[in-house]
C-alpha cells in the first residue's frame, strides 16, 4: 500500500491509468508534471487550489497491489480508479482557475506626473518689455504736449496772444510789500472796534507813527468776533487789534478762515473773568449747575476763547453765543443770560455801560478763569510787516523800562521817507509821538499789572 497526499511537494504522485487500472510509467507522470509546470505557481493559486481542494486536502487515498485479481479486488480497483478520476478532475479545476488567475489583466503602474514649477515673475526678467511700454507711454506723452500747444496757434503758426474765450474774474491783489503799499496809501488800515479810545486804538496810532511818521494817519476799520480774521485775509485791512489771543491754533490753521496768522509779541496779559448777577457768577466760578444754579445762563461772543472755554466748562443749555459785546450785553440786560464772560481788560468800560441799567445787582467775579496773552494779528505771507509791526510793541515796552515818555518835540512827525526800506524807520517814534507801554495801558497807577508790570529783573 502507498500513501498519496494532496501537499506533498517532494514525491510525486504517479500517473494512473483509468481504463486498465495500472499505475501509469513515470515517463508519463514526468509529461504530466512538465505540463503542469508551465503555469506559474503563485501565493493566490496555492491558496485557491487549497480552497478547491479542502476535501481532499489532508485526506489520503490507498491502492493495494494484489497478485491475482479476484472479485473483491476488482471492486478495490474500480474504486481506486473512481478516486483517482476524482483526483484528476479536482487537478484540473485547480489549472483551470490558475488559468483564470494567470490570465486577470494587471494594472500597469501610474507614472508620477511632472511638477512644473513655476518660476517669480521679476522686473529683471520683464526690464525689456517695461521699456518698451516706458518709451511708449513717454512719445505719447509729448505728441500730447505738441498737440496741445498747436492748440493755442493762428493759422500762420504764432501763438495768440489773445484768449481763447472771456476769462473767469479771479480774486487779484497788490503783489508789492504791505509796507510799500501802506506807505503809498499815506494811512494804516487797522481792524478793530470804531468807537474805541482805549489802549487798541492808540497802538494803531503807534504803528502809523513808526510807518507813515503821522500817529493821525490811521483808520479803524470796524469789524466783530465772527469776521474780523475773514476782513485781515481779503487784506481790507492791515492787522487786527481786537484783543485776540495768541494761540497755536490760530497761527497754523484759524477755524473761520482754514489759513494761519503771524502774531506780535504780546501786549498785554489778561485773563477771562465773569460779570452779572452775584449769585449766578458764584455759580459759574465753581462750576455749579444744581439747585438755584441750575437756572444760570452764560453769555460769551462766538469764536472767542471765553466761548470755547465755557463750551468745555458746561453742558449744552448753560451758555448762549453773541455776535459782539454789544450783543451779548443787550442779552444781559433783557434776561437771556445771567452772566457774560470778558476779559478783565475790558470790564472797566463794560461796567461803565452796566451802571446806566437801574435795579440791577451786577458784579464782577474775583477769579480769573483763563490766561489770555493778547497781540496784533498780521498775515503770515509777509513777514517784513509782521517783524515791524512786533517791533513797534516791543519798543513801547522798551520806552517804559528806559524811561522814555511821550514827547511832542521829538515826535518825527513827516511822511517824507528816503525808501521803502525797513532800516529807515524810527520805531522810538511810537514812544515819542504816542507813549511809552505804561502810558498806553496803565495811565492810572492804581491799577494792579499783575504780570503786565516790566521785568526789571526782580521777577514779574
Amino acid at each position: 500500500k502507498r500513501k498519496m497526499s494532496g501537499n506533498d511537494t517532494e514525491s510525486k504522485p504517479a500517473a494512473v491509468d483509468v481504463d486498465s487500472g495500472r499505475r501509469g510509467s513515470p515517463k508519463e507522470a514526468n509529461e504530466d508534471e512538465s505540463e503542469g509546470s508551465t503555469k506559474k505557481e503563485t501565493p493566490e493559486n496555492n491558496a485557491l487550489g487549497q480552497e478547491h481542494s479542502g476535501e481532499v486536502g489532508d485526506s489520503s487515498i490507498q491502492i493495494e497491489d494484489v497478485e491475482s485479481p479476484s472479485e473483491d479486488a476488482r471492486v478495490r480497483n474500480s474504486d481506486a480508479d473512481n478516486a483517482i478520476a476524482s483526483i484528476d478532475m479536482l487537478s484540473a479545476n485547480v489549472r483551470a482557475s490558475s488559468v483564470v488567475l494567470l490570465n486577470a489583466t494587471l494594472v500597469e503602474e501610474e507614472t508620477e506626473p511632472d511638477v512644473v514649477v513655476a518660476e517669480p515673475l521679476t522686473l529683471q526678467k520683464r526690464w525689456k518689455a517695461l521699456s518698451v511700454l516706458s518709451c511708449f507711454f513717454l512719445i505719447s506723452l509729448a505728441v500730447l504736449i505738441s498737440l496741445l500747444m498747436t492748440l493755442g496757434k493762428d493759422k500762420s503758426g504764432v501763438i495768440s496772444d489773445a484768449p481763447s474765450s472771456a476769462p473767469s474774474s479771479a480774486p487779484s491783489f497788490d503783489t508789492r510789500s504791505t509796507l510799500e503799499i501802506v506807505r503809498e496809501r499815506g494811512r494804516v488800515r487797522c481792524g478793530g472796534m470804531e468807537d474805541n479810545d482805549g489802549p487798541f486804538r492808540e497802538l494803531c496810532r503807534s504803528v502809523a507813527a513808526v510807518i507813515v511818521g503821522d500817529p493821525e494817519a490811521f483808520e479803524m476799520v470796524p469789524v466783530t468776533a465772527l469776521n474780523r480774521f475773514q476782513i485781515l485775509k481779503d487784506r481790507a485791512v492791515d492787522l487786527v487789534v481786537f484783543g485776540d489771543t495768541h494761540t497755536v491754533e490760530r497761527e497754523v490753521q484759524e477755524i473761520t478762515t482754514g489759513t494761519g496768522f503771524s502774531f506780535s509779541s504780546v501786549y498785554n496779559y489778561d485773563g477771562m473773568v465773569y460779570v452779572g448777577n452775584e449769585t449766578f457768577v458764584d455759580c459759574a466760578e465753581g462750576q455749579k449747575r444744581y439747585d438755584t444754579c441750575a437756572s444760570l445762563v452764560i453769555c460769551a461772543e462766538e469764536h472767542s476763547t471765553h466761548y470755547e472755554f465755557v463750551k468745555r466748562a458746561f453742558p449744552l443749555g448753560y451758555y448762549k453765543a453773541g455776535s459782539s459785546t454789544d450783543e451779548i450785553l443787550e442779552m444781559l440786560f433783557n434776561d437771556t443770560c445771567n452772566v457774560m464772560a470778558r476779559d478783565k481788560s475790558t470790564i472797566p468800560g463794560s461796567l461803565d455801560l452796566i451802571k446806566g441799567t437801574e435795579g440791577r445787582n451786577f458784579t464782577v467775579g474775583t477769579k480769573m478763569m483763563t490766561k489770555e496773552p493778547l497781540a496784533i494779528v498780521t498775515r503770515n505771507n509777509d513777514q517784513e510787516f509782521s517783524d515791524i509791526v512786533n517791533w513797534v510793541v516791543l519798543a513801547l515796552v522798551y520806552g517804559e523800562e528806559q524811561g522814555l515818555i511821550k514827547n511832542a518835540t521829538l515826535c518825527q512827525n513827516h511822511t517824507d521817507f528816503p525808501s521803502h526800506e525797513m532800516h529807515d524807520l524810527n520805531f522810538l517814534n511810537a514812544v515819542y509821538c504816542v507813549g511809552n507801554y505804561k502810558e498806553i495801558f496803565y495811565s492810572d497807577t492804581d491799577i494792579d499789572r499783575g504780570m503786565n508790570k516790566i521785568n526789571n529783573g526782580t521777577g514779574m
